[in-house]
């Protein structure tokens, strides 16, 4: 008896849990979906979130800072990136700060975070996950960023199938482990690793050419990538770089 009544309480809380789930629309001038509550600003619609929710934004460019603290989803409705531009208000801030675990973030141009400066803005980026875990970073265009996407202290997160353009570094993972960052096509900028390992890297392009990624590898042959910006080789043993691993466009 006690197991069923354990079982019974565990559906009647599966069941409260599903329903409490809303969907929040954010539009600039007219709602391109229906949803449970409405806003103007992605800003405002993750402050009335809560864990579940998802967001879906309308075409439309919004200019703001968003932190994200919650576990939520946030698509564009199109999933074009071209048509749902999110620009940085203050460009010493990153676009989406991210420093909650189980997010979503689909479907925008990222863009605005370009303060010209080297420390204070060197934590800023298109989308900056900060103890940020089991995140899924996909179908975005982070461009004109100090960096494009960049993961601090977060690990087991999904990047991918995103073109990442004229940012200072487009990927950037420092101290961040397991991530999988796949799919994505990289212009006038790379990846850089640093204190981050066991990350799954598999087909990437960078200005057109293979990034080559290597940790832990030995007797590994990288022929030329003049117009690559390749990843940081850690630990490396009897490599033979032909004529060297890759050179910055600036």
């Amino acid at each position: 008896m006690n197991v069923k009544l354990l079982i019974y309480f565990a559906m009647i809380l599966f069941l409260v849990d599903t329903i409490s789930a809303s969907t929040l629309v954010v539009y600039k001038t007219y709602a391109c979906k229906t949803g449970d509550l409405y806003f103007s600003t992605i800003r405002d619609a993750v402050m009335h979130a809560n864990d579940g929710d998802t967001i879906i934004v309308c075409p439309g460019t919004y200019t703001e800072n968003v932190d994200v603290d919650k576990s939520v989803e946030i698509c564009s409705y199109s999933q074009n990136p071209s048509d749902t531009i999110v620009n940085a208000d203050d460009p010493h801030d990153s676009v989406f700060y991210v420093t909650a675990d189980n997010v979503t973030i689909k479907g925008f141009t990222v863009t605005g975070a370009t303060a010209g400066c080297f420390w204070t803005c060197f934590w800023k980026a298109g989308i900056f996950l900060y103890n940020s875990n089991n995140c899924k970073i996909e179908n975005i265009n982070a461009s004109n960023n100090w960096h494009g996407i960049f993961l601090l202290s977060s690990s087991n997160n999904i990047i991918a199938n995103n073109n990442i353009s004229n940012n200072k570094d487009g990927i950037y993972l420092w101290g961040s482990d397991n991530n999988i960052i796949a799919n994505n096509t990289f212009l006038l900028n790379g990846m850089f690793v640093y204190d981050s390992y066991n990350n799954k890297v598999t087909n990437n392009t960078v200005n057109g050419k293979p990034l080559v990624y290597l940790e832990n590898v030995n007797d590994y042959v990288v022929g030329r990538c003049w117009s690559s910006y390749c990843c940081k080789l850690e630990q490396y043993n009897h490599q033979r770089l032909e004529p060297f691993l890759c050179k910055r466009w600036r």
